[in-house]
Order: C-alpha cells, then sequence, then structure tokens
C-alpha cells in the first residue's frame, strides 16, 4: 500500500478535492496535517531475533507518537480504487445510478 501511495503521488494522481474540509481544523491546519503523516511515514527495518531469522520490515508513521491514520486511510482508498473501479469484473456495479 505504501508503494502504491507513493507512485500515485509521484505521477500526479492525487489531488484534493475542490470540496476538501475537515470538521476538527482549518482547511490548510488539515492539509499540512496529511503532508506531515506522509512526510512521516517510513519503512523500518528489523534484525532477525536469532542468527537465522530474516530482517523485517515494517511500513508505519508512528514514529515518535506521531499518528498515520489519514496516511493509512488514503493508502485503503487506493487499494479499493484499484481493486474495484479498474477491474473488469466490477464494471457492472461502478456504473449503476445512486
Amino acid at each position: 500500500m505504501a508503494l502504491l501511495l507513493r507512485e500515485s503521488l509521484r505521477v500526479g494522481k492525487i489531488a484534493y478535492s475542490d470540496y476538501f474540509f475537515s470538521i476538527s481544523m482549518t482547511k490548510q491546519e488539515a492539509k499540512k496535517r496529511i503532508g506531515d503523516e506522509i512526510r512521516n511515514f517510513s519503512v523500518i527495518t528489523e534484525p532477525g531475533k536469532t542468527a537465522f531469522a530474516r530482517s523485517r520490515k515494517t511500513y508505519t508513521g508512528k514514529l515518535g507518537g506521531q499518528q498515520d491514520d489519514t496516511v493509512i486511510a488514503l493508502q485503503l482508498a487506493l487499494i479499493a480504487q484499484r481493486c474495484f473501479f479498474e477491474d473488469a469484473r466490477y464494471s457492472q456495479f461502478s456504473k449503476q445510478p445512486i
């Protein structure tokens, strides 16, 4: 998911909606928080617990008590978009009137 988010940002696939808002902070504060969470998201490599164990990679934004909820939600939305809206098997469902 982290790699999909990185690629989506790189190619300009993600943008703020004209209707973007937050109920708990100003629009600028919310955008800053999202940007901060994305920048803090990292890959942590932990060595194996024994001499024969493999190292372990963890993708997280919770370093130093930081939050990563917004980034996780964004990653899940990208996965859903890729699995549901871009897959031909589900095209009959995405064209239904709401």
